[in-house]
């Protein structure tokens, strides 16, 4: 065989074995807790832990990118310059020579929505916004053709505090900035999340040899997306899709709050740095998660996933396809995994036409 799952076949079946032992003990305690069991058994498949909850995020201090510090005069006249459409360049707020581009552009979104307090008060900048008034419609038109500009010259993959202020998918309503959302954004309940783990786990130990290492990688990407949901950060999954190897940390806690037992140690810190909009993250995973990637690294050198984004979810597709879920297996994917799973079995949010 090309690549040798076997260590990766005996950490997915180490999980199921926890998993199993954890339900027996609940089981041993009352009969009663059917809800209780699938909670706890689906959280353990999605965290790659049983005890799941000890898993705590540390708070990312995050930092602005110099380069909104910089004068917002520059990028609008290099954006001026290009843009071919007259009445796009002619119907945005002009930026003056001191303003940086922070400041620009929350200059933009108080001229959207005038309720919207300004970073810092500047006098200057109330009379400069009170002396506009342009058809609105254009505005919106023109002002989406300078942020674009900005992400794809300046801002590639790290556009987050540009899309706090103006997110890349936006509607305009009653003067307010309302994020569109994509359905495949809808989150899912942890149920069926889990049943697509499950079933990339079926498929590694029992499915036809030349797949999969392919299952393998594509669960390996599922994991990743629900690590950076913890986060509560700004990415998305083709970023995830590009980590390296040496973006897995191992670290000796030196003050240790649990122990170790047979399902759960802090002994150590796992962490994989995960690229978002906001530059790199640290992110604790669990141990089997952490191992279960060092091994996929190990397959394909210097890359955690070697098969392409797109491979990876025509393979998360078929896997879906074939899973028993409680609810519409439409608009899933691994952009899905980047929200946190809601407790309401069953539900999803009803997907735009």
């Amino acid at each position: 065989m090309k690549n040798d799952l076997s260590k990766i076949q005996s950490i997915l079946l180490t999980l199921k074995s926890m998993i199993s032992k954890n339900q027996n003990i609940i089981k041993s305690i009352s009969s009663n807790f059917n809800e209780y069991l699938q909670q706890e058994e689906s959280y353990a498949y999605i965290h790659g832990c049983v005890y799941y909850y000890y898993i705590k995020q540390d708070k990312n201090s995050l930092k602005i990118p110099e380069i909104f510090y910089e004068q917002a005069k520059n990028f609008y006249d290099e954006w001026f310059s290009q843009e071919k459409s007259i009445k796009y360049r002619n119907n945005i707020i002009y930026s003056p020579f001191d303003e940086t581009l922070l400041d620009y552009l929350h200059l933009l979104a108080q001229k959207i929505d005038p309720n919207m307090r300004l970073k810092k008060e500047n006098s200057s900048l109330k009379q400069r916004l009170n002396n506009y008034s342009y058809p609105h419609e254009n505005f919106i038109i023109s002002l989406r053709s300078f942020c674009h500009y900005l992400r794809n010259k300046y801002l590639l993959n790290i556009e987050g505090f540009l899309n706090i202020i103006f997110p890349e998918k936006m509607d305009v309503k009653n003067s307010t900035i309302v994020r569109r959302i994509l359905n495949q954004n809808f989150p899912i309940d942890y149920f069926n999340m889990s049943q697509i783990i499950k079933g990339f786990i079926c498929n590694i130990l029992n499915g036809p040899k030349q797949s999969q290492y392919g299952y393998a990688q594509a669960l390996g990407l599922c994991w990743v997306c629900i690590a950076s949901s913890s986060l509560k950060t700004l990415t998305k999954p083709s970023l995830l899709h590009e980590i390296t190897l040496n973006k897995l940390l191992k670290e000796k806690n030196e003050n240790p709050t649990f122990g170790f037992n047979e399902f759960y140690s802090d002994e150590y810190n796992h962490q994989i740095i995960l690229p978002s909009f906001f530059g790199e993250e640290n992110c604790i995973i669990s141990e089997l998660i952490y191992k279960f990637l060092l091994e996929l690294g190990a397959l394909s050198n210097k890359y955690i996933f070697s098969y392409s984004f797109d491979a990876l979810s025509r393979i998360l597709k078929s896997v879906i396809k074939k899973t028993e879920m409680t609810i519409s297996k439409e608009a899933i994917s691994f952009s899905t995994f980047i929200i946190q799973p809601h407790d309401v079995v069953g539900y999803r949010s009803k997907l735009k036409k």
